[in-house]
């Protein structure tokens, strides 16, 4: 089975705060072992319902980052 990184991002006000943090506990819980979650974050941002819309430069940033993380394999 082919593994797949990503980077799961919701706000804290957000209405599907809920089902996000259940859609990453299953991805979480479909990997073999918690080491294979390292390139597969969940960024929650304070105060923030629609991450794109009101957290851009937050978002943006995390974002670089994690396709450094993954680009580089540095985990």
């Amino acid at each position: 089975m082919n593994r797949v990184d990503c980077l799961v991002a919701v706000g804290k006000k957000s209405s599907v705060l809920h089902s996000t943090e259940k859609f990453y506990e299953k991805l979480r819980d479909s990997r073999e072992s918690p080491k294979q979650m390292v390139n597969s974050p969940i960024l929650i941002a304070d105060n923030v319902g629609d991450i794109l819309g009101e957290a851009v430069r937050m978002t943006i940033y995390h974002t670089k980052f994690f396709l450094f993380l993954v680009s580089s394999r540095m985990f």
